[in-house]
């Protein structure tokens, strides 16, 4: 592998556990997980534009790390437990399933 093959792979793997975190801990959707984690990506990588930073920002790093929100996500969306479509849902119930009222 070479060198910028190593700074791909921890591109993506950085936002792995965010995807995940947002997915499976803030039980947020998988696509809402992306799109903020993707922006954030793109946020980072303009502000690396400032010449004074002396940074170099690519397309291929946001989508390295778009990649890994996405598996991240993916792989949160699986240990999350969710109610089957036609099961009722009781909102008065926190994730724990303690009573909140």
């Amino acid at each position: 592998m070479r060198p910028e093959h190593y700074g791909a792979a921890l591109n993506v793997l950085a936002f792995v556990p965010l995807g995940w975190l947002g997915v499976a801990w803030l039980r947020r959707r998988v696509l809402v997980v992306v799109l903020v984690l993707a922006g954030f990506s793109s946020t980072v990588e303009l502000l690396q534009l400032l010449p004074f930073l002396h940074r170099e920002a690519t397309l291929l790093d946001v989508a390295c790390n778009t990649a890994g929100a996405l598996l991240g996500a993916l792989a949160g969306s699986l240990v999350r437990d969710e109610p089957a479509g036609d099961e009722l849902v009781d909102e008065r119930r926190d994730v724990g399933g303690h009573h909140l009222g």
